[in-house]
């Protein structure tokens, strides 16, 4: 099922002064091919977006996905966002709700319709520049650099950054655990970015390969312990990093 949301402008002169009317339509199409039209009163958006104007309509689909016999979850943050923002099609949205799904990569947004109704929209992700909430930032990178999708810069100094792609996969539990056969586990990829270059770093071998000529960042680096599959992984790159920085 697609959502689909309309515009339409009347322009009329008065005065040498150009006056607008807009009218919202929503559109939703199912897989029969049969169109369910709701009209939106601005008010109501108004209620969610703020002032808006044609620009600022977001497109997406349904959003309905049933994991309910997979354990955990599929998203990124604990809870819908609403104290961040997103940048989606060139416009900034702030303090409306959204999620991260970082299972099937998707942006999730609720929103409302005429009816005051909560409806949830998986809006197209490849239209999201970036989102951050606090002191998270995500970046839908574009670049040849790093393979395409969203990325968290966990990192960013003069000379050196970290990339983080999140993302989840499933697996098979070896026994029923609370119903549950299988599990949502998270799956990461780590990016330094040097110098115009991003080296994917997947052990402490590939990492002493990054610096293999800086003797003292190694040292540096070995006296962290890094383990790739323990948890304080990013804290201590990130360590390394800002030592690397005042070098």
């Amino acid at each position: 099922m697609a959502l689909v949301l309309k515009y339409a402008s009347h322009s009329l002169i008065q005065s040498g002064l150009w006056l607008s009317l807009l009218l919202l339509t929503v559109t939703i199409i199912d897989t029969h091919g049969q169109d369910a039209v709701t009209q939106i009163r601005e008010s109501g958006l108004e209620k969610v977006y703020g002032q808006f104007t044609p620009r600022n309509i977001l497109s997406g689909k349904t959003y309905a996905p049933d994991y309910s016999q997979i354990g955990g979850d599929q998203f990124f943050f604990d809870y819908y966002e609403s104290e961040g923002y997103f940048i989606y099609d060139g416009i900034r949205y702030d303090n409306l709700p959204y999620q991260y799904d970082i299972y099937s990569q998707a942006i999730i947004v609720k929103t409302i319709d005429q009816n005051g109704t909560l409806i949830t929209i998986s809006i197209d992700a490849d239209k999201v520049s970036r989102f951050q909430s606090g002191d998270v930032t995500f970046v839908n990178n574009k670049s040849e650099m790093l393979p395409g999708g969203f990325y968290q810069i966990a990192y960013h100094g003069i000379k050196s950054r970290l990339m983080i792609g999140r993302s989840k996969e499933v697996k098979k539990l070896s026994q029923n655990v609370r119903g549950k056969l299988r599990i949502f586990v998270p799956k990461n990829r780590y990016f330094l970015t040097l110098d115009e270059s991003a080296v994917e770093i997947k052990s402490k071998k590939d990492l002493f390969k990054v610096f293999e000529d800086n003797e003292s960042l190694i040292n540096h680096a070995k006296k962290m312990r890094i383990a790739f599959k323990k948890e304080g992984l990013e804290g201590k790159l990130i360590s390394i990093l800002t030592y690397y920085e005042g070098l």
